[in-house]
């Protein structure tokens, strides 16, 4: 055997591997060939660089080795051996014939099986061969049979072409008989394809068509070839119908043309085929002129008896009132009297089989009784002892008033047939016998079921009382395995049927291959103590066959030892009486003995060889356990370092807000103290201003003519608008004052450091402070315009919330929607940015967890370029970002995430469409939950 790489099989499943006369291939689940054995005499067109490592699919067509993979998955799922049957070429060569084969597979394993092929080519053909002298010989039994009944002779000839067409799978088949009057050939009968009596060959003249020219040349005509047959007058329609074969026999009688039968078939016909018509065709024709000569005394009688010769047919008649009896001559031929010397009623009774005497007897008195024609099957003895089949059939014939004035009828010799049919019978029950053994092995290793099936079979084949299968220990002892009984005689499985002198008187014989037949009990010459354990089994005949199983002891790899040891016994038991034991019986057995042993060591290999599949299968899963326990753990430690990086990642972000916020304050403290100053004194400054213009008004009004230096100097100084602008200015410093505040103002709202526990807080303020914050981002820029902010401020009441962490939600979904507005920008030269903020209150009955009760909705939108679908379930999680390399850090939405929905209890989603923007919803309960 060629390998591929080291064998698990063990050195006796080896032998017996080698022993099998068969081609085994070990392949894996996937059709890859491991190794291969060839047969010693096989047909399999192997390559010459050998199929190891290739697949079934380099070799064989798709359709079969699709069929061959399936088969190997359904043995490896169910762990049964499945059988297929195929063809493949012998050879290579284009002109390659067909051979059959049979491939049994068997599941070695989760991911191997054993291919075992079989050349069946030969057991088909004879199993064809069988089924084709069967149906010939039923065929020529119906045929001599239809002549045989009542009826009209196209009626008779009607039955005959029916057979035809069903037994030998015809097209159809017709029958023409001559008209001598106009020479013409007319057609009496047609079955199969054309039932039709009338038409182009209802009449054909002798010597036209194909037909016409068998009736001239009295010669039959025989192809296989018929689309280019030249005698074929319409070829077209032979190409349509597809017919293939057609034969036609002139029916003679005495070289006297009676008709042609003739019939199409659409596949070759064999040689054996045309015989068997031919000698049908001879019977047809002598039946025709039986019919035929019916109508003149000497022609019917001279017809009669040459029928009657070749069919070994002989006709009777018996008168009631004079007891006499007439006979036909091939009558006295078959029951061996003389000719000329009829027997008696008493003879005749004496001569049929005293088995079958009664069922003549009550056959002819209902025929006699009821007024109907008889037929049986029935044996009779010779004059000459002989023993010999016989048709009999008989009909009552009554005057007027309805007594009987006459018996006849006819009795046929069917003794060939009933052979013939006996041997296909005893034939077919030994392949039967050995087909349901090698079936139960090939789709079974139970070796118990095997056994148990074979006794039954062999009971039912021998139609015996009991047969068990006797299993010996090392010391000769033994036990019943298995059994099958008659109801009407006792089991012996569980009894002690030890034999005390087995060991000294038979155990050599057994050993060396002796067959034990016994044909009765009581004359054999046998042991007394074999006798006496017989006797007390109820056993009159016995029939013990050997079963021998192989062993083998390899000692290298280049010696083998093999040989045979006596495993138990077949063993056959007749109770009703002595019994003949037919050879062909004591064949079959052995035969079946030599397929139990296989049977018996598969099983014992099957066995050990699953122990050691259970065994490997253990320790693979102990691995794959181990496996997965350690890749649980990497995936544990993996998940657990990336919440590690995450968390420190949070971490730092937010130590950085929160640094951040301290710095936002401390710059808002710092500059809110210098602001309330000078804010505070700009309205003094203001009043003091006021009073000292009015006092320059008054000197105006009391000293119009002010002395040349001051003159000089309100006209150096602008007096006029200086008391015009000095107002305005205070007044641009006092807004200017205010819009400080206010930004401070924001700023510390925006940090909310003196809110660091859960209180209520105006959502609107947050979002407003944010936007403050970001006001130098929303403002115009030189790329783009500026961003247009839609308030829709809904009716919200104060949320107990985190303000500051929920002004950084806001800052950093705000800060990406800047981003994205600024990106469609720089693609898009006349695209308006926009973002909608819009807040509503919302019932809590409206969503599933209504028991957190009425909630805060914040939507902020934009009309940026949208976010991928694919993008949009990664949006939350730690690390991940839609921005280039380089601009963010992807922890703004993570930290967000957290925010909404662990610190606040809350939720927070996208929806989002590439192409139109991009919607958060937040949504804040009213009774916040910190998780």
């Amino acid at each position: 055997m060629t390998e591929i790489k080291p064998t698990t099989i063990q050195p006796s499943q080896t032998a017996l591997i080698e022993a099998i006369p068969d081609t085994i291939f070990r392949c894996r689940a996937d059709g890859t060939y491991l190794e291969v054995k060839p047969a010693k005499d096989t047909h399999l067109p192997l390559p010459s660089n050998g199929f190891l490592g290739q697949k079934i699919s380099d070799f064989l067509p798709q359709a079969l080795s699709e069929r061959f993979l399936q088969a190997q998955a359904k043995a490896i799922a169910l762990n049964e051996i499945q059988t297929l049957e195929y063809q493949l070429p012998d050879s290579l060569e284009p002109d390659a014939r067909l051979r059959d084969y049979e491939a049994r597979i068997v599941a070695m394993g989760a991911d191997e099986t054993l291919f075992i092929v079989r050349d069946i080519t030969e057991r088909k053909r004879y199993e064809a061969e069988l089924v084709r002298r069967s149906r010939h010989a039923t065929l020529q039994s119906e045929i001599s049979l239809s002549f045989t009944q009542s009826g009209s002779l196209n009626s008779l000839l009607q039955r005959c072409c029916q057979s035809l067409v069903q037994h030998l799978d015809a097209a159809f088949a017709r029958i023409w008989l001559l008209n001598a009057n106009n020479n013409c050939l007319e057609l009496k009968a047609s079955a199969g394809l054309y039932t039709h009596l009338n038409g182009n060959h209802a009449s054909i003249p002798v010597g036209q068509y194909k037909i016409g020219r068998i009736a001239a040349k009295r010669q039959p005509y025989l192809t296989n070839n018929v689309l280019n047959d030249p005698h074929v007058s319409n070829p077209e329609w032979a190409r349509q119908e597809g017919m293939v074969a057609f034969a036609g026999y002139p029916l003679l009688v005495e070289e006297q043309l009676i008709g042609v039968m003739a019939l199409f078939a659409c596949h070759p016909l064999e040689r054996s085929t045309f015989n068997t018509l031919e000698s049908i065709a001879s019977q047809v024709a002598i039946a025709i002129k039986r019919e035929h000569a019916e109508q003149a005394t000497q022609q019917l009688t001279y017809a009669l008896q040459q029928a009657q010769r070749i069919a070994h047919i002989g006709n009777w008649e018996f008168e009631p009132s004079s007891e006499v009896i007439t006979w036909s001559e091939e009558l006295f031929h078959i029951y061996g009297y003389p000719v000329g010397r009829v027997p008696t009623l008493p003879e005749v009774l004496n001569a049929i089989h005293p088995e079958d005497r009664d069922l003549w007897l009550e056959a002819v008195n209902q025929s006699v009784q009821q007024g109907i024609p008889y037929s049986i099957d029935h044996r009779i003895y010779r004059g000459d002892g002989e023993m010999r089949y016989i048709n009999s059939r008989g009909e009552a014939q009554f005057d007027p008033n309805g007594n009987i004035c006459k018996l006849f009828g006819t009795a046929m010799d069917i003794t060939e047939r009933k052979q013939v049919e006996e041997a296909l019978r005893q034939q077919f029950l030994r392949q039967r016998l050995v087909n349901s053994i090698l079936e139960r092995i090939r789709s079974s290793l139970n070796g118990e079921a095997i056994l148990k099936t074979a006794v039954e079979e062999v009971r039912r084949f021998l139609r015996t009382d009991r047969t068990v299968i006797y299993q010996f220990n090392p010391d000769w002892s033994g036990r019943v395995v298995v059994e099958s009984v008659g109801e009407e005689w006792i089991p012996i499985i569980d009894l002690d049927t030890q034999d005390r002198c087995f060991q000294q008187t038979y155990v050599q014989l057994y050993q060396q291959g002796r067959i034990g037949i016994v044909e009765d009990v009581c004359t054999a010459d046998l042991h007394p103590c074999h006798k006496e354990l017989l006797n007390s089994l109820q056993v009159q005949a016995n029939l013990a066959i050997p079963i021998f199983q192989n062993t083998s002891s390899t000692k290298d790899r280049t010696a083998q030892t093999k040989s045979n040891r006596l495993w138990g016994l077949l063993i056959a038991h007749h109770c009703r009486g002595p019994r003949e034991w037919q050879a062909t019986e004591i064949h079959s057995l052995q035969q079946l003995s030599v397929q139990l042993a296989i049977a018996i060591q598969q099983s014992l290999l099957f066995e050990q060889a699953q122990s050691e599949i259970a065994e490997r299968q253990q320790v693979e899963l102990a691995l794959r356990e181990s496996e997965a326990r350690e890749r649980a753990r990497a995936r544990q430690l993996a998940l657990t370092l990336r919440e590690l990086q995450s968390t420190q990642a949070q971490l730092v972000q937010t130590e950085k807000m929160a640094s951040l916020g301290q710095l936002v304050a401390g710059v808002a403290h710092e500059i809110n103290n210098p602001v309330s100053f000078i804010y505070g004194n700009i309205a003094h400054a203001n009043d003091y201003i006021d009073d000292l213009l009015s006092l320059i008004e008054l000197y105006q009004h009391h000293y119009p003519q002010p002395a040349p230096a001051i003159q000089q100097e309100i006209e150096a100084v602008d007096l006029a608008f200086l008391v015009e602008d000095f107002p305005r200015l205070l007044q641009s410093m006092k807004e200017g004052a205010s819009r400080i505040k206010e930004i401070v103002l924001s700023l510390r709202n925006f940090s909310r450091l003196d809110e660091a526990e859960m209180k209520e807080a105006d959502l609107h303020s947050g979002i407003n402070s944010t936007l403050m914050i970001l006001q130098h981002r929303l403002k115009e820029q030189t790329q783009r315009p500026a961003v247009n902010v839609v308030r829709e401020y809904g009716n919200l009441v104060p949320v107990a919330c985190y303000p500051g962490q929920l002004n950084q939600v806001f800052m950093n979904i705000l800060t990406n929607a800047i981003d994205a507005l600024e990106e469609r920008c720089q693609q898009e030269r006349n695209f308006q940015p926009e973002i909608r903020i819009v807040t509503e209150w919302a019932s809590g009955a409206a969503f599933e967890n209504a028991e957190l009760g009425d909630r805060a909705l914040i939507r902020i939108v934009d009309n940026g370029r949208g976010i991928p679908a694919q993008s949009q379930k990664r949006l939350f999680d730690p690390f991940f970002t839609t921005k280039p390399v380089g601009q963010g850090t992807g922890l703004g939405l993570s930290i967000s995430y957290q925010i909404i929905v662990e610190k606040h209890g809350g939720q927070i989603s996208c929806n989002s469409q590439v192409g139109q923007g991009t919607e958060f919803v937040i949504e804040i309960p009213t009774r916040s939950v910190r998780l």
